[in-house]
């Protein structure tokens, strides 16, 4: 029973009314972070990962940038030594966050957070050893810093429901003025997960995710955290925010910049039913990402790359069910739902939101075109995967795409498999039961495009050159005129980790038909 997170931002009001200026890093305004984290409960019951929770915020907030103070199975004396020090740290124009992770009661419209030695499960025990949220927020308000920031990771269905002096009522609203953003993990009342078979309750870990993708502004932080709680609990905890923020805050720049995920342009196709984004046009550098080291000859060597025209990109890899929207208008079969090696995928598996697999080249082309779309280019694909981004991969890998580590029963070590074993490769996924998952359950790229890695490889209209990055065009690259192979993009839930790269180029006939090969389609 546990968890709700709260944030406040305030552009504390000073003596003017006026909200106070976020000073930038560079002006000399600083970050400051006191994480907390409480499980080890001596008198009520114990939690899994409220310590987790406040090892895994603090790594995340030092790598944006904050300084961090940590405290774990903290006492009343301790929190409040913990937060003295905090708030005399601060200064006007800094960044202060307050990060607490552990059972949190209400008692009369207040909002306490119960340390590790509370020592029975009393009303006046609770208010008397417990320590009020809205004084840690008061302090840091008083303080001058420019922004405060206070996440609450806290029970909202009473830990001590049912004992004497206590409602049954989850944690209260705060209240703050002028600049002020708050977002809870569930709705008030409701129980959110704790997430007890992994190592961070639900919302944090997904809250984690999303601070650490750079360029995303404050609101889309949190819209990002509370859609993928929502699809990972199938919407039984459905976190809200509210805001009065205005302008903009970032954890963590972005070397371009980043839309608005409550500003990137969407919209429906009505033919397959699914969300396309629209991509503006622009320059990059395609090929062989600076650094990375498991590129291939094939993928070097970078160069500059102008895609002058904008499109529309399937914000996911075509599902099943769009597909069988397809073969039902058109009387085509559907793609075959097993495999030789006995992998369940498409219909038989029977879930809809699965990436359609096991598609010849041919296929993904009639589709798109049904859909009043095309295959993306080689060139477009690879602009659209990286949305801004340098690096081999667009984020964590493990955050962002389904892949052999991570797509089964259990985590494995494809890349080791595949080294020492590899005449057993399919068997042993297929034995921990590795396959596609459902699209958009990991983060997407700055450009609020799932899936760009992993889960299913993705058909490209070009045809496959090996030199394609030593004699391409430099504006709107086409591929080769003619060929043998076509291209694929992105990896798949069948491959280790050296595949599921922005660069990574693939090859197949166009008559290849795979469990782990989709598609995605775009246009004007």
């Amino acid at each position: 029973m546990r968890l709700a997170i709260a944030l406040f931002l305030l552009a504390a009001a000073g003596a003017s009314g006026q909200p106070r200026r976020i000073v930038p890093l560079s002006e000399g305004g600083k970050r400051w972070a006191l994480v907390v984290g409480n499980d080890d409960y001596r008198n009520v019951h114990k939690l899994r990962n409220g310590v987790n929770d406040a090892r895994g915020m603090a790594a995340v907030l030092r790598n944006a940038n904050f300084t961090v103070s940590e405290i774990e199975n903290a006492t009343r004396e301790a929190l409040d030594a913990a937060v003295t020090e905090f708030v005399g740290q601060l200064r006007q124009g800094d960044v202060a966050l307050f990060y607490y992770s552990g059972h949190g009661i209400e008692i009369n419209g207040e909002n306490y957070l119960v340390p590790v030695d509370l020592a029975a499960a009393n009303e006046v025990q609770a208010r008397n050893r417990s320590i009020k949220a809205n004084e840690v927020l008061e302090q840091m308000e008083a303080s001058g810093a420019a922004l405060n920031l206070m996440v609450l990771d806290a029970c909202r269905d009473n830990p001590f429901k049912g004992a004497r002096g206590f409602g049954g009522k989850g944690l209260a609203v705060m209240n703050a003025g002028t600049g002020t953003l708050l977002a809870y993990a569930t709705a008030p009342g409701k129980t959110a997960d704790d997430n007890q078979l992994e190592s961070n309750g639900l919302y944090t870990r997904y809250l984690m995710q999303a601070l650490r993708v750079p360029g995303l502004r404050l609101e889309d932080v949190f819209k990002r955290a509370g859609g993928l709680v929502q699809e990972a609990s199938r919407s039984a905890q459905v976190p809200w925010y509210s805001s009065s923020v205005v302008g903009d805050f970032y954890f963590l720049e972005a070397a371009a910049p980043v839309p608005a995920l409550s500003g990137l342009k969407l919209k429906v196709n009505p033919k397959d039913g699914l969300k396309y984004v629209w991509i503006e046009p622009g320059s990059f550098e395609m090929g062989c990402s600076p650094g990375d080291t498991a590129c291939f000859d094939y993928e070097k060597p970078a160069h500059p790359v102008t895609i002058t025209k904008g499109f529309w990109m399937g914000q996911t890899a075509v599902t099943v069910g769009a597909y069988q929207r397809y073969a039902q208008a058109t009387g085509k079969r559907m793609p075959p739902d097993r495999d030789s090696t006995g992998f369940t995928v498409n219909a038989a598996a029977g879930n809809d939101s699965l990436p359609v697999v096991a598609i010849t080249w041919d296929e993904a082309v009639g589709y798109c075109g049904w859909a009043g779309m095309r295959l993306p280019t080689e060139a477009e694909w690879e602009y659209a995967a990286r949305a801004g981004t340098t690096g081999p991969r667009y984020g964590n890998l493990d955050e962002i795409a389904w892949y052999a580590d991570n797509s089964g029963r259990t985590r494995i070590d494809s890349t080791a498999i595949a080294s020492t074993d590899r005449a057993n490769y399919a068997k042993r996924l297929f034995d921990n039961g590795n396959g596609p998952r459902s699209v958009g359950q990991k983060l997407p790229n700055p450009w609020g495009l799932y899936d760009m890695l992993g889960n299913a490889w993705q058909w490209v209209a070009d045809w496959y050159g090996e030199k394609y990055d030593q004699s391409s065009e430099p504006q709107d690259p086409s591929g080769p005129p003619v060929g043998q192979y076509r291209t694929l993009r992105g990896g798949s839930w069948f491959d280790y980790p050296r595949y599921a790269r922005v660069s990574y180029r693939y090859k197949n006939a166009p008559g290849a038909r795979y469990n782990s090969i989709g598609v995605r389609c775009v246009g004007e």
